[in-house]
């Protein structure tokens, strides 16, 4: 099991919307003081309230003492970028195994890919565990 810890803020008259990653933890006491120094960055201070957790389970058999795991995503949109969601299709301890997590989504869904009224991109990220991202804040 693994926590995910994303930042979330609104649209305001200086600032776009937006939401971040920030990295994937090995437990709620390491997300907490990740919040605490997040908290005191750059644009994160500016709304401390943005932090949201997501618990993911990890597929595959993990190889001992690995720190790292690997998120597949789906980021979907139109073409101006009006309509945009992302999901997570999964984390996953080997890099092959998350490929063919996208793999899979692609077939199942290759009538609505292939029609291209939306434009969907796939990715894989090698993700540290309990390494802190956006370590600058952001503007």
């Amino acid at each position: 099991m693994i926590y995910r810890l994303k930042h979330f803020h609104k649209t305001t008259e200086t600032r776009d919307g937006d939401a971040k990653t920030l990295g994937c933890f090995s437990s709620m006491d390491k997300i907490e003081k990740a919040k605490k120094k997040y908290r005191n960055m750059r644009g994160f201070s500016e709304y401390p309230y943005g932090f949201c957790v997501f618990e993911q389970a990890v597929s595959g058999e993990k190889i001992k003492e690995q720190n790292f795991v690997y998120i597949a995503e789906v980021y979907i949109r139109d073409e101006t970028f009006e309509f945009e969601r992302e999901y997570c299709i999964g984390a996953f301890w080997d890099n092959n195994d998350a490929e063919k997590s996208l793999k899979e989504y692609i077939c199942q869904n290759h009538e609505t890919i292939d029609a291209g009224e939306i434009i969907v991109d796939c990715t894989v990220t090698k993700c540290k565990i309990d390494k802190m991202e956006w370590i600058y804040g952001f503007k």
